[in-house]
């Protein structure tokens, strides 16, 4: 060894150290494809967690089907069953590789399938201190269609490469919603439990099937798979829809996930501001444009319980300018009725227009001459069960309902009210 160059690992390598394709796992030299040091296939491993993650390496023949005697380096092509889906390395030239896989069915019977496979070594932990996930990147299908779906699956393996060991975890995504530029993620082990203390590899697998035996043809683009891991806590960035079965802090799809293994709990915070609580046993909270539900299984029966504090209802308000204006109890409590002429007897059929299944609406004259309830038995359709086969409101009156989705109206649960 010469003096001053302390046993540096590769300092006397020169040119290029290649995989069985010709394509460069270590280099000295800058490559076309932009490699230097790491060839494209390991740098993408590297900085991605998945050996040509991007598609930059082709095939042989580049423009032809991939197949056995085609194929496309770091990656397994497996034929389930049929013939009738074929996968392609195509130019992009909106990806950064230059490159995206196409899957392109011609109409096939139920059940054909064809899919990519990987295996990437993972952090071995018998503490089971890592977390994984796998995310896939997809183009808009050609073809809005259930009958064809992407599948994408994850499975830990022992060392052996072949002993598989957790829950597999799959997710079948049907073309018709797969937008234009959308994540599959996929989070083994199934069911939210940690990584196996014996797992030492993960075997990623991606392809399309037909989910029925409609005669669907079109084609769907891979632009990218990426494997995300951390330790206690793993962080999913983008895509679209709230995940709910991860181990670990998890923004996914868009939103964030705090689970903390413990009976099915989670704190989760959607893409649209939903906020939700998931407590196992003990119910569950859920916070959406649409309003608040609680939900439980135990002895509180979904009870909200003010301690020292108030609950304030805003009522929305309406006025009433003749006989055949409908009042919109839409799914609030209050609602206060301004009368601008009248006095009215309402002959607008519904009267009141439907609830939800439970829902209670206090109507409130608060100014204003006197409207005219009546009874579906007085007024065909009125949606309304009242004590008498006519109401009147006067000013400053009320009156108190609930509407039942197995009457199908509103219900009359209080005695008119009239105050001075």
């Amino acid at each position: 060894m010469e003096k001053g160059l302390h046993g540096v690992m590769g300092r006397r390598i020169t040119g290029a150290i290649t995989d069985d394709g010709g394509n460069p796992l270590l280099t000295t030299s800058l490559g076309a494809d932009g490699s230097q040091g790491a060839g494209a296939g390991l740098r993408r491993f590297i900085t991605a967690g998945v050996y040509d993650g991007d598609f930059t390496l082709t095939p042989p023949s580049p423009d032809s089907e991939i197949s056995a005697a085609n194929v496309l380096p770091n990656w397994t092509l497996t034929r389930v069953a049929g013939t009738s889906i074929g996968v392609y390395s195509v130019a992009d030239a909106l990806s950064a590789s230059g490159r995206v896989i196409r899957f392109v069915a011609t109409a096939g019977p139920l059940n054909d399938e064809v899919y990519l496979e990987q295996i990437i070594p993972t952090n071995g932990s018998r503490g089971q201190s890592y977390s994984y996930a796998a995310k896939f990147t997809f183009l808009a299908a050609t073809i809005s269609t259930a009958a064809l779906s992407v599948r994408a699956t994850g499975q830990f393996l022992r060392n052996d490469g072949i002993t598989t060991t957790g829950a597999a975890h799959t997710v079948d995504t049907v073309f018709s919603s797969l937008g234009a530029l959308t994540d599959i993620v996929i989070r083994p082990p199934s069911g939210g439990v940690p990584v196996p203390s014996d797992a030492s590899l993960l075997r990623l697998r991606i392809g399309v099937f037909y989910s029925t035996g409609a005669a669907a043809t079109g084609s769907i683009d891979l632009c990218e798979v990426r494997v995300i891991s951390g330790t206690d806590e793993i962080i999913i960035p983008d895509g679209t829809t709230p995940a709910n079965t991860y181990a670990t802090l998890t923004k996914a799809f868009g939103a964030t996930v705090l689970d903390n293994q413990s009976a099915n709990t989670k704190l989760s915070l959607g893409p649209t501001g939903i906020l939700s609580f998931v407590g196992g046993a003990q119910g569950s909270v859920a916070v959406s444009t649409t309003g608040v539900v609680i939900s439980t299984s135990g002895a509180g029966g979904g009870r909200i319980t003010l301690s020292g504090g108030s609950l304030i209802v805003t009522p929305g308000t309406q006025t009433i300018s003749a006989a055949t204006d409908t009042i919109s109890g839409g799914i609030g409590s209050y609602i206060d009725i301004t009368v601008s002429g009248g006095p009215f007897t309402m002959t607008s059929a519904p009267t009141v227009v439907d609830g939800v299944d439970g829902q209670e609406l206090t109507i409130i004259n608060v100014n204003g001459n006197a409207i005219t309830l009546s009874d579906q038995g007085t007024l065909a359709n009125s949606n309304l069960r009242l004590t008498a086969a006519t109401i009147a409101l006067s000013a400053r009156d009320s009156l108190k309902l609930r509407y039942s989705s197995t009457v199908g109206d509103w219900v009359q649960v209080t005695p008119l009210v009239n105050v001075i």
